[in-house]
C-alpha cells in the first residue's frame, strides 16, 4: 500500500495550509478566491497523515480547467518546511507527489494547467512525463517572467525613487508641475472603470465579455481590505486619468490593474501613481511589490524602468488527448 494519498480538501483546510506555506500568494488565498465566480477544487497529497502539498484547480462554468483571469502563480503550494528537504531527497519526493497530482488530474479533468509559484523552478517531473512514450503527449512548459521590487522594508522613499530610470525621475518632476490639474478620487463606478480599461488596452468589448464581473470581484476585494485602489481624475473634465488596483498577499503587493490615460501618461501620472502604489505597499509592511508579468518587450522594459528585478516562473500545460 502506498504511503502517499490524494484527496479533496475543504476551504478551511486549504486556508490553514496556505497560512503556513512559503509558496502561498494572494492568488491562492482561499478567502480571496471566494470573491470570484469560479468553481475551485483544492487537492491535497499526504504522506501518512501529513499534508505535503496542496494544488487548487479552477473550473469555469462548463467544467473546463482554466487559470483565473488577472491571476498569477496559480498552482501547487508546499508545506511549511519543504525547503529544508535535503537535495538527495527532493527529487524522489517531488516525483512521487507531482505524479500523484498528474494522474488524478488527467483522470478527472483530462488536463493539467497551472503556473508554479516563484521559487518552484524544478520542473523536471513535468518534463519527464511520458518521456519514453512517443505516442502520448508531453507537457508544454513555458518560462514566464515577472518584475519585482524587493526589500521595501530596507528602502527609504528616496532610495525607491533613486532606483527609477532617469527619465522616470524626470517624469516625476513633470507631474509635480501639473499636480494642480488632477485630483484624487474615491468615487468611481464599475462601469466607468471597465470602460476606461477597454479604452486604455485597446481591446474591443463585446456583450459576452466577463471583464466587468472579474474587475468587480477585485473591487469588492479592495472594499474588504484585501487591496487598495489609487485613482486620479482630470479636474477640468472630471474624467478618470489613472486607475491602479493592488492586491495584498502575505508578503507581497500585486499590481492587478495599471491604467493611465495617454495624455496624462506623457506628463508623468503613470510613474506618480506607481510610486504611490509602492509606498502604500511599504506602509502595509509588504516587502515585495510585484508588477505581475514582464513578458512583452514594451511592458517588460516599462516595469523594469522602476528598478524592478526580473523573476522567473513556469507555466505548465498538459492535454491527455489532442
Amino acid at each position: 500500500m502506498s504511503k502517499y494519498s490524494i484527496s479533496l480538501a475543504t476551504s478551511d483546510e486549504a486556508k490553514k495550509f496556505w497560512n503556513l506555506s512559503p509558496n502561498a500568494t494572494a492568488f491562492t488565498n482561499p478567502e480571496i478566491m471566494n470573491f470570484f465566480n469560479y468553481n475551485f477544487e483544492w487537492w491535497q497529497t499526504k504522506r501518512g497523515e501529513e499534508v505535503l502539498c496542496m494544488w487548487p484547480v479552477c473550473l469555469e462554468s462548463k467544467g473546463k480547467v482554466i487559470l483565473p483571469e488577472f491571476s498569477y502563480y496559480f498552482g501547487p503550494i508546499w508545506f511549511k518546511d519543504f525547503y529544508k528537504i535535503p537535495n538527495h531527497s527532493w527529487l524522489a519526493l517531488s516525483k512521487n507527489i507531482y505524479e500523484i497530482f498528474i494522474e488524478k488530474f488527467v483522470l478527472k479533468y483530462g488536463v493539467v494547467y497551472a503556473q508554479l509559484p516563484l521559487g518552484l523552478q524544478d520542473i523536471r517531473i513535468f518534463d519527464w512525463w511520458n518521456y519514453h512514450n512517443k505516442k502520448k503527449n508531453r507537457f508544454i512548459i513555458k518560462p514566464k517572467y515577472t518584475a519585482q521590487i524587493k526589500d521595501l522594508d530596507k528602502l527609504s522613499f528616496d532610495q525607491i525613487k533613486s532606483n527609477f530610470r532617469y527619465w522616470r525621475r524626470n517624469e516625476l518632476k513633470k507631474i509635480e508641475q501639473n499636480r494642480e490639474h488632477i485630483k484624487k478620487s474615491n468615487n468611481y463606478s464599475l462601469e466607468e472603470i471597465v470602460k476606461f480599461y477597454y479604452k486604455i488596452t485597446g481591446i474591443e468589448q463585446n456583450k459576452y465579455d466577463l471583464k466587468l464581473e472579474r474587475i468587480n470581484s477585485f473591487m469588492n476585494l479592495v472594499k474588504n481590505k484585501f487591496g487598495e485602489i489609487i485613482c486620479y481624475r482630470d479636474k477640468k473634465s472630471n474624467d478618470i486619468a489613472s486607475f491602479m488596483l493592488v492586491l495584498f498577499g502575505k508578503n507581497e503587493s500585486n499590481l492587478i490593474l495599471s491604467l493611465v490615460d495617454e495624455k496624462w501618461k506623457k506628463i508623468g501620472l503613470s510613474v506618480f501613481s506607481i510610486l504611490e502604489a509602492i509606498v502604500v505597499s511599504k506602509k502595509k509592511n509588504l516587502n515585495i511589490f510585484d508588477f505581475n508579468g514582464a513578458n512583452s518587450p514594451n511592458r517588460a522594459d516599462d516595469k523594469h524602468s522602476y528598478g524592478a528585478n526580473h523573476e522567473l516562473f513556469f507555466e505548465i500545460n498538459y492535454l491527455e488527448k489532442n
